[in-house]
C-alpha cells in the first residue's frame, strides 16, 4: 500500500478508494540470487535512499526519493515474477481484483522473499474487504522490509477499518519515523489524533 495520496480526513480514510497501485522501475540492474532478496549493492543503494528520505527538508525532493524507493521495491530480480506483478497491477487498475489476486498468489508462492508481492496482495485483499488476510500480508511485508512505509500505511487503513484508531495512530507514527515529510501520513495522523481526543471512551 502507498501513502502519498491517502485521504487527509478521518472520514475519507475509511473509503474504498484509498488504495493505490504501487508502480515503478528498479534503477539497479544487478539480480538477486533468490527473487526478492536484494544483493549487497541493491541493499546499499536502498539504505542510502532511506537516509536521504529521512534527512529531506523539501517535500518535492522527498517525493522524488519516495518514488525511487518504490522503484526499488517493485523489482524482484526475476523477470517472470516482475512480469506477473505488472500484469497483476494492470488487473488491479482495471478493477479485476480476483484476477489480480490469483496472479499475486503465484507471485508470493514463487518469490516469498519479494516484499512487494506481499504488499500488492495485501492491497488487493483490502480492496475486497478481507482485512484480516490483508493485515497478515502486511506483517509479511514488514518482516522482510521493516522500513516499508506503504505497508505501515496499509496497517493504518486496516486498523481504521477494524475500528482501532489507536492502532492506526501507532502505524502512522511509524510511517513518519521513516518518512518525516509524508503528507498523507501526517494528515491521517492528525485526523486520527483529533478523533481520539474527541472520543470520551
Amino acid at each position: 500500500m502507498r501513502t502519498a495520496h491517502i485521504a487527509p480526513t478521518f472520514r475519507r480514510l475509511a473509503g474504498a478508494g484509498l488504495l493505490l497501485a504501487l508502480l515503478a522501475v528498479w534503477v539497479l540492474p544487478a539480480r538477486a540470487e533468490e527473487p526478492g532478496a536484494p544483493d549487497v549493492a541493491q541493499a546499499a543503494a536502498l539504505q542510502q535512499l532511506f537516509l536521504d528520505l529521512k534527512a529531506a527538508t523539501d517535500p518535492t525532493a522527498a517525493r522524488q526519493i519516495e518514488l525511487r524507493i518504490w522503484d526499488a521495491w517493485l523489482h524482484s530480480g526475476d523477470d517472470s515474477v516482475d512480469r506477473l506483478t505488472r500484469e497483476a497491477i494492470a488487473a488491479m487498475q482495471a478493477n479485476q481484483l480476483q484476477v489480480a489476486l490469483a496472479m499475486l498468489d503465484v507471485v508470493v508462492s514463487k518469490a516469498p522473499r519479494f516484499a512487494e508481492g506481499w504488499n500488492k496482495r495485501a492491497t488487493v485483499l483490502y480492496m475486497i474487504g478481507q482485512l484480516d488476510r490483508s493485515l497478515e500480508d502486511c506483517g509479511k511485508v514488514l518482516a522482510l522490509e521493516p522500513r516499508h512505509f506503504g505497508a505501515l500505511a496499509g496497517v493504518g487503513l486496516i486498523r481504521i477499518g477494524k475500528g482501532d484508531k489507536k492502532g492506526a495512530i501507532s502505524a502512522y507514527r511509524k510511517v513518519i519515523e521513516i518518512y518525516p515529510l509524508s503528507p498523507g501520513a501526517r494528515a491521517n495522523l492528525e485526523a486520527l489524533e483529533q478523533a481520539v481526543e474527541g472520543d470520551p471512551t
